[in-house]
């Protein structure tokens, strides 16, 4: 069985799968040396092992005491190319792979559907890679009847006081998480890990693209990515459903 062995954030995990996919799977192990913003302590790990424990090419996911292992993703930031390459994009490049293998879904959407469209449009956002120029207020206004938002409480009360009103549905781990957008018709967030899940799914989805790091960026046809304050309301308003609109 290959090993394989990350210390970065969540969503950097997320974007290593593809890599990890195409070399056949094996055991993932994490570790707290820490080459993300946070290290994955145990705490973190509760946070994200729920997943991928889901996930059918990860046979064994642990946490790294030290063992060898075949690939090492602690470079896979000396192939970052912001603007040229997303982040799956990175990870496959340090493995010298083919970067096309991140077009396709890595984590089976139909595997955590449960009972149909729970919420319409599903968003999450963070404090960290925003965009002062995207039309939030204008989303909540137009879509916040039909909209969660998912992710931390205090992720919450930051978007409702910046934006206005819209249904929390808080999430204690990335499967609850992944879940909810598996269910929902579209995705709209920042570049975070909600962001990451929906690229892994292929949901569609609103990009708040963060224009200082563009490291997110995916070529296909479900998605608008917005860089500047244009969004394409129509866009959304076809993906949706009138059986959507429910109080």
């Amino acid at each position: 069985m290959k090993t394989f062995l990350h210390g970065g954030d969540l969503g950097d995990v997320i974007y290593a799968l593809p890599a990890i996919r195409a070399l056949g799977g094996g055991c993932l192990y994490l570790s707290e040396a820490n080459y993300g913003r946070e290290p994955l302590t145990a705490a973190r790990r509760d946070v994200l092992v729920p997943l991928l424990e889901q996930i059918s090419y990860l046979q064994k996911i642990d946490v790294h005491r030290g063992e060898p292992v075949d690939v090492d993703f602690a470079n896979f930031r000396a192939f970052q190319r912001p603007g040229e390459r997303n982040l799956a994009q990175s990870h496959l490049a340090c493995c010298d792979l083919p970067l096309d293998l991140a077009d396709d879904a890595w984590i089976d959407r139909p595997a955590l559907r449960e009972s149909g469209v729970r919420f319409a449009l599903v968003i999450h956002r963070t404090e960290r890679y925003r965009n002062p120029l995207f039309p939030w207020k204008t989303v909540v206004e137009k879509f916040g009847r039909r909209a969660s938002f998912v992710g931390l409480t205090r992720e919450y009360l930051d978007f409702v006081s910046r934006n206005g009103s819209v249904f929390f549905r808080p999430t204690k781990n990335l499967l609850e998480m992944a879940e909810l957008i598996a269910d929902c018709r579209i995705f709209i967030g920042n570049q975070s890990v909600g962001y990451a899940l929906a690229e892994a799914m292929k949901v569609d989805s609103v990009l708040e693209a963060y224009p200082d790091f563009l490291d997110c960026m995916f070529s296909r046809e479900n998605i608008i990515q917005v860089a500047g304050g244009r969004l394409d309301l129509d866009w959304i308003t076809s993906r949706l459903s009138p059986s959507d609109d429910a109080d």
